[in-house]
């Protein structure tokens, strides 16, 4: 067990806390959905700025931990993820 209360978790590998952009985007459309984003507001902006797949893939790296690479990293999780070393 790490001390550090940031400490950066990888489940199963990377594959299940890879910050994919699709999920970002079906949060957004769902908080839309329930109201709590009232305005139109670009969406793919705000998970360029929130997902940051880069400092993600430093943090791995620098734990040693291999992670998925999306082919397409607007894609679902599901459809996206390859192995590859970081």
């Amino acid at each position: 067990m790490v001390d550090d209360p940031n400490y950066m978790k990888f489940f199963n590998d990377g594959a299940v806390t890879f910050p994919c952009k699709s999920h970002g985007l079906w949060f957004l459309t769902q908080h839309h959905r329930w109201g709590l984003i009232d305005k139109p507001i670009d969406y793919l902006a705000v998970v360029e700025q929130v997902n940051q797949i880069d400092l993600y893939r430093e943090a791995a790296k620098k734990l040693g931990v291999e992670v998925p690479v999306p082919k397409d990293p607007s894609a679902s999780s599901r459809q996206a993820l390859r192995r590859d070393r970081v």
